[in-house]
């Protein structure tokens, strides 16, 4: 359904992609040690310097975490994730996971709200929450939630543009919640 103008503009938008030295792989199954195998071959062939991990509550257990319950399983990963491929590997490790049901329909959402993926949160240095700003589609709140390298606590509110996907930090900049008591410094 798109027009000559939209379809010349999509066609250079995938050749610029094409050219670019981003990779993306769309697994149908991927457990934590593929992931490692993955990323390890792409730090060798192309010194790649990050990845990003698009729903982590969709890794598979290994055979070796078949009896372990969800949370476990979860709990090894976000391990893996740090120490086996960001550290062990020099590669920045940026991933995404949902908030559960409960989280979702929460005025602010926390860390306990992933669920089986609590994990990561803990094991993480950086924990950022996204959700929809109360009330307003176009609203969204970037809250660091944790920060082991500086402030946490802040809350950036950004300007979410449906129709082009795309984020920004709204004007007037960070703040701290209401519900939160300024740190100290």
């Amino acid at each position: 359904r798109l027009n000559d103008v939209e379809s010349e503009l999509l066609n250079r938008a995938a050749v610029k992609l094409m050219n670019s030295p981003l990779h993306i792989e769309t697994p149908d199954f991927m457990t934590i040690d593929d992931l490692k195998l993955m990323v390890r071959g792409y730090k060798l062939k192309h010194n790649i310097q990050v990845v990003f991990y698009d729903y982590a509550q969709l890794t598979s257990p290994t055979k070796d975490q078949a009896r372990m319950n969800r949370y476990e399983v979860m709990g090894e990963v976000a391990k893996t994730m740090k120490l086996e491929i960001a550290r062990h590997m020099d590669v920045a490790f940026v991933t995404a996971a949902q908030l559960n049901r409960e989280g979702a329909k929460q005025k602010r959402p926390t860390a306990e709200n992933i669920g089986d993926s609590y994990q990561i949160a803990q094991t993480a240095d950086t924990f950022l929450i996204m959700s929809e700003a109360e009330g307003n589609a176009t609203v969204v709140d970037l809250l660091i939630d944790k920060n082991r390298a500086g402030h946490k606590d802040i809350l950036i509110p950004m300007y979410f543009d449906r129709p082009t996907q795309i984020i920004r930090e709204s004007e007037g900049g960070a703040k701290y919640p209401s519900y939160r008591l300024k740190p100290k410094g």
